[in-house]
């Protein structure tokens, strides 16, 4: 037993030992008025496992809701933090912000105020030349190339969509001899759909001795062409692609299908195709409930003042784009899902509803994630009906995105899948 013990007193002594060297770093001084918090028992830990613990996608997840509301009990109550509170996650000093006027003002004011300052282990995985965790003039020069081959896309607009609408028709024709579906699986099938298209044209033009065929070139040879961009930063534009154009966008539509397999009434009329604006409140509304992007990390480079808070240089914040988005104050019965709020166009604003970021580091590729979901519901909704299999299978933050069974569907062919001349027309 005493064997047993002394572990456990060892680690005692070393949290005691090391708590008011821990305070003193990032304690609140009296000098200034920090946001109210707390940073936990555990030197660089913290409460970042709180934090990250599995939640539903559509709710704020118990970290949030300790720290923003009361506790009703009252033999323990806890203190009400508020929107705006300061914590210890991911081994840095942090001030957490749920309301949306501070997120604003955070990603207004992007290499002012505050840059983007993720986690060590994010550009070890995807890299370090990647727009996500780029800063400065780097990330300006980058992001200028992706909007610059963006727009070259939209100038090409009807050649773009029927890229996409190529690659969706081929996945969706794999189904036809199918009953079930893990659909998660399958959206993030397009990834290879797109690099075979991609070989078969080069192959194409290889055999041709021509440098294009049909006179068309895809989003690699777009890169490729661009002047003054090294191998590493094209990869690392790829890298970009892949995760925000493809991986994001294939969880939006994952989404979709889970909240419309539970609303009849929404999907009997998204297949009247003589009016789309239900569409575009569909897609709203899952981007709001869904939160593909939960929250985004930035450091304040300099000291901030914010009303009545100061913020010091080096600490970290993360904005909430998901406490925004569910917050109830902001959004009528907000844990609904009801894409006809959308029809309302004063309801709800710009600040309101960030899904894609903002600021200088607004997502741009939002346009074609758009355009890609759009297509996507398009042939879906045409070519067949489906229903989920299992009704505890919810989008989950993990503190990324994803389905815990991967979104089981029964699927099935619908008899008619021709639209109208009327439909096709519209």
């Amino acid at each position: 037993m005493f064997l047993l013990l002394q572990p456990l007193a060892l680690l005692f002594l070393t949290v005691l030992f090391l708590y008011p060297f821990f305070r003193h770093a990032y304690g609140e001084p009296k000098s200034r008025k920090l946001p109210p918090g707390s940073f936990g028992w555990l030197p660089l830990i913290g409460k970042t496992m709180s934090f990250i613990n599995p939640h539903l996608s559509c709710t704020m997840g118990q970290f949030l809701e300790d720290n923003i509301k009361r506790c009703a009990c009252i033999i323990f109550p806890r203190t009400l933090y508020g929107k705006i509170f300061r914590s210890h996650l991911f081994g840095h000093p942090t001030v957490v912000s749920c309301d949306v006027d501070f997120n604003h003002f955070i990603l207004q004011n992007e290499d002012r105020l505050f840059e983007a300052s993720y986690p060590a282990s994010i550009p070890k995985v995807i890299g370090d030349l990647t727009m996500l965790v780029m800063t400065g003039d780097p990330h300006k020069r980058i992001r200028g190339v992706a909007l610059s081959l963006f727009s070259s896309m939209k100038t090409h607009e009807a050649a773009t969509m029927s890229d996409i609408d190529n690659i969706v028709v081929r996945l969706m024709d794999s189904w036809k001899n199918k009953k079930t579906l893990v659909f998660c699986e399958e959206t993030r099938k397009i990834t290879k759909i797109v690099g075979e298209i991609r070989d078969r044209r080069r192959r194409q033009r290889s055999a041709a001795g021509a440098p294009e065929v049909e006179g068309r070139k895809d989003f690699l040879d777009l890169l490729e062409c661009h002047g003054g961009l090294a191998e590493n930063e094209i990869f690392g534009l790829v890298i970009d692609l892949l995760i925000g154009g493809y991986e994001t966008t294939a969880m939006l539509i994952a989404i979709i299908v889970k909240f419309l397999g539970n609303d009849p009434e929404i999907l009997s009329e998204l297949r009247d195709y003589k009016d789309m604006r239900l569409t575009h409140c569909l897609i709203n509304e899952a981007l709001r409930l869904g939160n593909v992007v939960k929250f985004v990390h930035r450091k304040a480079i300099k000291p901030v003042r914010y009303k009545e808070f100061e913020i010091p240089a080096g600490w970290k914040v993360l904005p909430i784009l998901a406490g925004v988005h569910l917050d109830g104050s902001l959004h009528n019965d907000p844990f609904r899902f009801d894409p006809r709020r959308w029809q309302n166009e004063e309801v709800e604003s710009a600040r309101n509803f960030m899904p894609f970021g903002g600021g200088k580091r607004l997502c741009p590729g939002s346009d074609l994630a758009w355009l890609d979901t759009c297509i996507f519901l398009h042939h879906l909704l045409l070519k067949y009906s489906w229903k989920t299999q299992e009704d505890d299978d919810w989008p989950m933050s993990f503190p990324f995105l994803d389905f815990k069974k991967g979104l089981k569907i029964a699927i099935q062919p619908l008899t008619d899948p021709c639209p109208s001349q009327e439909q096709a027309t519209s």
